[in-house]
């Protein structure tokens, strides 16, 4: 669970990267970390014990991923998602899309 819990992490600026690259694909792109983000607050919330990745070794640096981090996921993933279908017709930019991934 803890690679999969890095991996939801990266996956947003992965997706964002290649989509700023690759204009044509940024929508999709967008969309499917979307669902990726909707899916893992699904999934932390069957989790009965948090999931804790300490980042910084001995520096007292944790990441906590609970049932309470999986409402903020899930609302980060429905709004993101209810952005990208909103402009998905429009012209905006892979920038756009990018951006909107990233945060």
């Amino acid at each position: 669970m803890n690679t999969l819990t890095i991996t939801w992490i990266v996956v947003p600026f992965l997706s964002g990267f290649i989509g700023y690259l690759l204009s044509r694909w940024a929508k999709y792109l967008s969309l499917i970390t979307s669902v990726i983000s909707l899916a893992y607050s699904l999934l932390l919330f069957s989790q009965s014990s948090p999931i804790t990745l300490n980042l910084l070794d001995n520096y007292g640096v944790k990441l906590v991923a609970d049932q309470l981090s999986a409402y903020f996921i899930l609302t980060n993933a429905l709004v993101t998602m209810a952005v990208i279908l909103y402009n998905w017709e429009s012209s905006k930019t892979a920038f756009f899309y990018a951006q909107a991934i990233i945060l």
